[in-house]
């Protein structure tokens, strides 16, 4: 429960200012303090041949062991019981080394495995996917040198819920930024005192998804997305999500493109 907690108050700092982008660093920072890891990378991978890793603390290994991981994971991905679980399967739930089907990484894999990484205390790791994004297929990964208990990894699965849906709100927010018009539509919403799970909020409803679908992309409650159109009704001064997209949009937080889907 103190671990929830924690990360219950992290999201709160965190979504405390508009978020355009995933916190990694403060992410892997977390991680690697709930889960007793003294390693967390952040692994995506765009295709077969285009690789990106960042491994918290960034001195944790050297820059040409952290080149030659890479290498591993480009050249040789299936030596990585994990990496050869996720792109067998396209799997989006934690999962650990250990409990990889012995039918994807055999006593062989292992073996090898095992022979790269235990001289680095990261032997046994537990990946916590995020959906796919812009960068392709995205994890984080703790690196330790004992196996996850049942416990831990259930929280993984929780905690996991909490990354994907702060995730899922960077990328709305980076829409709206996106479509919004030159003038400094960020202002203009911070005046109005509109919070940005508001902004998401309103920016998919402009899109014309309906509440339950709002709710299934920012992994919240159906209810909860009512509450968020309720207050910025009121802090827009309207009664429907039509009259508020034209509020916003008049105010200049939404683009003219946005009335036509809310309807």
């Amino acid at each position: 429960m103190d671990a929830e907690r924690d990360w219950l108050e992290l999201m709160g700092h965190v979504m405390a200012a508009p978020l355009t982008a995933l916190p990694e660093e403060r992410l892997a920072s977390a991680l690697r303090a709930t889960f007793d890891a003294p390693a967390c990378c952040f692994h995506a991978r765009s295709d077969a041949r285009t690789v990106v890793q960042r491994i918290y603390p960034p001195t944790m290994f050297s820059a040409a062991v952290q080149a030659e991981w890479v290498r591993l994971c480009v050249e040789v991905p299936t030596c990585h019981p994990l990496l050869r679980h996720y792109l067998a399967t396209g799997d989006l739930t934690p999962q650990q080394v250990a409990d990889v089907s012995s039918g994807l990484a055999g006593p062989r894999a292992r073996a090898q495995w095992a022979e790269l990484s235990r001289s680095y205390d990261i032997e046994h790791q537990l990946a916590i996917p995020l959906p796919p994004g812009t960068e392709g297929m995205r994890w984080f990964v703790l690196g330790r040198p004992a196996a996850f208990s049942a416990e831990r990894m259930h929280l993984a699965r929780r905690v996991q819920k909490l990354i994907a849906g702060l995730d899922r709100q960077a990328a709305a927010l980076r829409q709206w930024q996106h479509r919004a018009p030159a003038l400094d539509a960020g202002a203009v919403a911070a005046d109005i005192r509109l919070t940005p799970r508001e902004l998401s909020v309103l920016t998919l409803v402009a899109d014309g998804l309906t509440a339950g679908a709002v709710a299934r992309r920012l992994l919240v409650a159906e209810r909860t997305v009512h509450k968020h159109l309720e207050r910025a009704y009121s802090k827009l001064g309207v009664s429907d999500r039509v009259s508020a997209v034209l509020r916003a949009q008049g105010l200049g937080i939404l683009p003219e493109s946005a009335l036509a889907m809310a309807r």
